[in-house]
């Protein structure tokens, strides 16, 4: 109706569907709720006041201007909360796209990717570090009377001195080395996870448990700080989720069966719509932007 404001015919078999019944009705509202929440005008509500009075509608849909206004100002009102509680409860974190670098006191580095968080807790014998959310690359000095450990909801990475990479991404966590020996704990366990991990391992582990292991030399730990995202026989859901992270926006894979699907390449992270568009290729998917802030990926 966008795309052809002056069909009658289509104009005549909207009024239709609109007056069938309170359903319809009802959807219609649900989706210039929608637009509205995305920032979009909403070019349609005269042709529904030509269709339904004021009067003929159930109350609740009377004061739908109000109850959209309210939705709005609570999406708006969610989207900040999240920026302002981490504010408050991290030491450091980033927004999409955004990384920093972290010099720490003790003299070891923290590259902290986008839309990453972590906290920093030292004290005379430990060095411990919380990573909240998302990706970190850390540079450990060496100091044999304080061991570092990395933290996640899932298992702990302790080391005394080296380089590794720590990406926490929905319900698994990614460890892979660059440098020196790490050695990660599961929490569901107290044994260490098979063997220290050395430069070039790489570990994989879910919420359930279930690990995998390899050599990282064709996906180096920590790429990410380059703009690049190097991935190595990885479910597209996982990739799609590392891309979500530099996208102002919506990432929606239509058909979930896809998420499983093994994928192999590198994508540039500066521009995520190119490396959406080469994913969609090389998976025989579609890829549909809907506004500046949606993009669909749909089976050709």
């Amino acid at each position: 109706m966008q795309e052809a404001p002056d069909d009658k015919v289509l104009r005549r078999r909207f009024t239709a569907w609109y007056q069938e019944n309170a359903e319809h009705r009802h959807a219609w509202e649900e989706a210039n709720a929608t637009w509205n929440a995305l920032g979009e005008l909403n070019p349609m509500q005269p042709l529904v006041a030509e269709v339904a009075s004021v009067a003929d509608l159930h109350p609740y849909q009377r004061h739908m201007p109000r109850i959209i206004s309210l939705a709005a100002t609570l999406i708006l009102s969610i989207v900040l909360y999240y920026p302002v509680k981490q504010w408050f409860t991290t030491d450091y974190f980033t927004g999409t796209g955004e990384s920093q670098k972290i010099q720490l006191k003790d003299g070891s580095t923290i590259w902290l990717g986008a839309e990453s968080a972590i906290k920093v807790n030292y004290q005379a014998n430990a060095r411990t570090v919380e990573l909240l959310n998302g990706e970190a690359y850390f540079s450990v000095h060496p100091d044999s009377s304080r061991p570092f450990r990395v933290i996640t909801t899932m298992a702990d990475t302790t080391v005394l001195g080296t380089e590794f990479n720590v990406n926490l991404i929905a319900n698994t966590i990614n460890v892979a080395v660059d440098r020196g020996r790490v050695a990660v704990t599961a929490h569901n366990s107290s044994q260490l996870l098979r063997h220290s991990l050395t430069a070039g391992n790489w570990l994989r582990l879910d919420e359930t448990g279930n690990a995998e292991w390899g050599n990282s030399s064709a996906e180096p730990a920590g790429v990410w700080r380059s703009g690049k995202l190097f991935v190595n026989n990885r479910p597209v859901g996982e990739v799609l989720d590392e891309v979500r992270r530099y996208y102002h926006g919506a990432i929606m894979l239509t058909d979930n069966s896809f998420a499983s699907h093994r994928l192999t390449g590198m994508y540039n992270l500066q521009t995520p719509e190119d490396a959406l568009q080469a994913i969609a290729q090389v998976q025989n998917l579609q890829l549909i932007q809907i506004t500046p802030w949606i993009i669909l990926l749909s089976p050709s």
